[in-house]
């Protein structure tokens, strides 16, 4: 999945951002890449935070849909009910449908075009804060809003609603971070997509003062009836040149067909008023798929 902004942890004003790039030709014969330009900015008093993602995505093609955060191949516009759901044919991975791999009738592949995507709204109360090897836990509710046109393929037309929990432990120098989502996605026109759950795992380090390692392995529950559900893992690096400040980089690659093959981003933050000092890289920890 693309790089996500992450939610501010300590009190104040933080903006974040990313850029990523995904390649894959998921269940098709031909590729789909997709540039995201994700911009975010979190507020927080306590332990309760509030943030706001706005995603700019150019792809070149409608193949590939934004579902809760992450990438899942629908088949774009115009496939007439026949991209799995609950219809008769299946995505070209076995039912009634064919067995290969299948471009459909919808937007067809060429030149990129560019859309402003589903912005996604989430708030975030942590329940516990410690310094021993449970250091924090926190509850989680997501909201992502149809703004991008069904037309684009990027977006559903729908509302996707989702609640979660996330933990930060800690075991001498390693810090483990684990989340887990359920996710209700609304339907498109005329494919039904499943209601699933996301689970995120990582394991990271920090080296030195200023930089950090982080490996992390993103999972979900089926979303598409007839596809494989999405997997991932990548490694990324975090580096703090200032205190509130923080950089990093990545990649993940994908285990099954609905995720894409490979994804690389970079992405940056920056806290106001009262910042925290930051600490390790999670833009290849996921919220959606």
């Amino acid at each position: 999945a693309l790089a996500s902004p992450n939610p501010l942890t300590a009190q104040g004003l933080r903006y974040s951002g990313s850029l990523g790039f995904s390649t894959g030709a998921y269940i098709f014969t031909d590729r789909t890449e997709s540039l995201a330009l994700l911009s975010g900015l979190s507020f927080s008093s306590g332990r309760i935070s509030l943030t706001a993602t706005l995603p700019i995505i150019s792809q070149n093609s409608g193949d590939v849909a934004f579902i809760g955060g992450g990438l899942m191949p629908t088949g774009g516009p115009g496939h007439e009910g026949s991209m799995g759901g609950h219809s008769g044919n299946g995505m070209g991975m076995g039912g009634s449908g064919p067995t290969g791999p299948i471009n459909p009738p919808g937007k067809r592949h060429g030149s990129f075009e560019t859309t402003i995507g589903d912005p996604l709204f989430w708030s975030s109360v942590r329940l516990h804060n410690g310094v021993g090897t449970l250091r924090s836990v926190s509850a989680e509710v997501y909201l992502k809003a149809p703004v991008a046109p069904v037309s684009s393929g990027i977006g559903t037309g729908a509302w996707d609603v989702g609640v979660g929990s996330s933990s930060v432990l800690a075991f001498g120098g390693t810090i483990v971070l684990a989340g887990v989502s359920f996710w209700s996605p609304g339907d498109l026109p005329d494919l039904a997509l499943k209601e699933y759950m996301g689970f995120s795992f990582g394991a990271g380090r920090l080296l030195g003062r200023r930089w950090s390692l982080l490996s992390s392995v993103n999972l979900a529950t089926t979303v598409l009836e007839t596809i494989d559900p999405p997997a991932s893992a990548g490694l990324s690096f975090g580096f703090r040149p200032s205190r509130g400040r923080s950089l990093s980089g990545g990649f993940n690659v994908g285990l099954t067909e609905a995720s894409p093959d490979f994804t690389v981003f970079l992405g940056w933050s920056l806290g106001f008023l009262s910042p925290e000092l930051g600490g390790l890289p999670q833009g290849g920890i996921n919220r959606g798929l």
